[in-house]
């Protein structure tokens, strides 16, 4: 018998696909960072961000300091002193950041640009928007025009004051530095227009302040805010503006060049705002203060009512 051979059916493999493999490959980032950063790359952004946590935590000091210049220990008066220098930068310090966040920016470092920014906004932005131009709110009632001035006690060009305190033509004149050399010529050059004068100081004082008024005095007092070698006599007048009594305080403030004239000169800001709190009258405030805007004692001024 013939033999049969049986196969089993396999089924047919359908013939082999051909598959295209797609990659894609994207183009190189120009901003994105290398795997590796370069090490001049990585101490650049170290001492920028030195740059900003050292000042930074300076300022805040300087701020958050609680400033009593009644106390005397010597501790007191160097922080005191360093948190006055500190205030007296502060707009410097904020120019500073900005400055340092475009840095910042420029070594692709975020995070530092945004607190370098934000610092910078903070300390520098008051000022800064206090320079844009206002117009003058329309005053209910005439203004009182006073003028500050300081006349250098080694300043012999008595012609160009004269002149310059003519051309201000003000109600009231408050001069600093009213040495001798001044008080034996200036009252006589302008006794026809300011003819009423208040200067309690000493007459050999050549830093001592003085009031010329051309309305004379209800009252001429002395508000003492010292008791260092600076002049501690201040002049203080009460006159008539307006059917309203007004109280002018002439100052002129220690000059902050040594750690106790820093003090002396927190110790009279001090005592001027509480002079001023406890008062509680119209009164104005001129002269030479000697600190910046930021400082400690022109915040207390400000606040003192």
């Amino acid at each position: 018998m013939p033999k049969h051979t049986t196969r089993s059916a396999t089924p047919a493999l359908p013939p082999p696909r051909r598959y295209a493999l797609l990659m894609s490959v994207d183009e190189p980032d120009p901003v994105a960072e290398p795997a590796t950063v370069p090490r001049s790359l990585r101490v650049l952004r170290g001492v920028a961000w030195l740059a900003l946590l050292f000042p930074a935590a300076a300022m805040a000091f300087a701020f958050l300091w609680p400033d009593n210049p009644e106390r005397t220990t010597l501790t007191f008066d160097l922080l005191g002193a360093a948190a006055f220098v500190l205030r007296s930068a502060t707009l410097h310090a904020g120019l500073a950041f900005l400055g340092l966040a475009i840095i910042a920016e420029l070594l692709r470092e975020r995070r530092l640009r945004l607190w370098a920014a934000l610092a910078g906004a903070l300390l520098a932005g008051p000022t800064l928007l206090a320079l844009i131009p206002r117009a003058a709110a329309p005053a209910a009632v005439e203004p009182v025009r006073v003028m500050t001035l300081n006349l250098l006690h080694s300043n012999t060009d008595l012609d160009a004051v004269e002149a310059s305190i003519r051309a201000a033509d003000p109600d009231l004149l408050v001069v600093q530095e009213f040495g001798p050399a001044w008080a034996a010529t200036l009252p006589a050059r302008l006794a026809d227009r300011w003819p009423h004068l208040h200067a309690p100081g000493r007459a050999d004082d050549g830093l001592a302040p003085a009031i010329f008024s051309r309305r004379p005095f209800l009252r001429a007092e002395t508000v003492r805010l010292g008791d260092g070698w600076w002049p501690a006599d201040q002049p203080a007048v009460l006159v008539t503006h307006q059917s309203r009594e007004l109280l002018v305080v002439g100052v002129h403030m220690p000059t902050p060049t040594s750690l106790d004239l820093i003090t002396q000169n927190r110790r009279y800001h001090r005592r001027l705002a509480q002079l001023a709190t406890r008062r509680g009258q119209s009164f104005i405030i001129a002269g030479d203060f000697n600190a910046a805007p930021s400082s400690v004692g022109s915040h207390d001024l400000r606040h003192a009512g």
